[in-house]
């Protein structure tokens, strides 16, 4: 009876991690330390998810956009970057989750339970208004900043307090047709292009 009842709490413990490591969509693994190796899998990939690779400065390395899938699987070399931190992001239209990575002269790692998951800001342009929405649910310092096509910053507003961040922008007074919007939460920059 009592190797029945161990048998069934080890199968609970199982069934709870599979299901929690079900719940991170996206898996980043040292193929080969030394070589500098990373495999990158997601599951359950949306219509237009991007998988980015980034610098610490959060300039784009490679970036690749998707078709609808039930999985995508494929090996980076990260031996021709130098030493320093990256982040390897899967950016769906609702969650973004990061995994740190550190690059020496000699292996790639993870950095151990440092990967997060994010909620992606929601902009929206209705004739000449702008709003970004960020939920910030760690409540971490939240910046909205708005650039123009050239990198001139027009607007940026910051909190620290809230859990629902909001910004509002009047467009009909910007020269621009494009605007590039920043959001940072804590430790983490979101960048997209708006063509007005």
């Amino acid at each position: 009876m009592k190797k029945l009842i161990k048998l069934g709490l080890l199968s609970a413990a199982l069934l709870a991690t599979v299901a929690a490591n079900a719940s991170e969509k996206l898996s980043v693994k040292v193929a080969s330390k030394a070589s500098k190796m990373l495999s990158i899998s997601l599951t359950e990939v949306a219509k237009d998810e991007i998988i980015y690779i980034k610098d610490f400065n959060g300039e784009i390395l490679f970036s690749e956009k998707l078709e609808k899938s039930a999985n995508y699987t494929k090996v980076f070399s990260f031996s021709t970057l130098p030493a320093g931190l990256y982040f390897v992001e899967s950016n769906a239209s609702d969650k973004i989750q990061s995994t740190p990575v550190v690059v020496d002269n000699k292996s790639v790692t993870l950095v151990d339970k440092s990967a997060k998951t994010y909620t992606a800001p929601v902009i929206t342009l209705n004739e000449n208004v702008m709003k970004v929405l960020v939920r910030n649910y760690n409540n971490a310092p939240v910046s909205i900043s708005v650039y123009d096509q050239l990198g001139t910053l027009l607007s940026k507003s910051e909190d620290n307090t809230n859990t629902l961040v909001f910004g509002h922008y009047d467009t009909a007074k910007l020269a621009s047709e494009v605007v590039i919007i920043s959001v940072t939460e804590g430790d983490y920059n979101f960048i997209k292009e708006i063509k007005l």
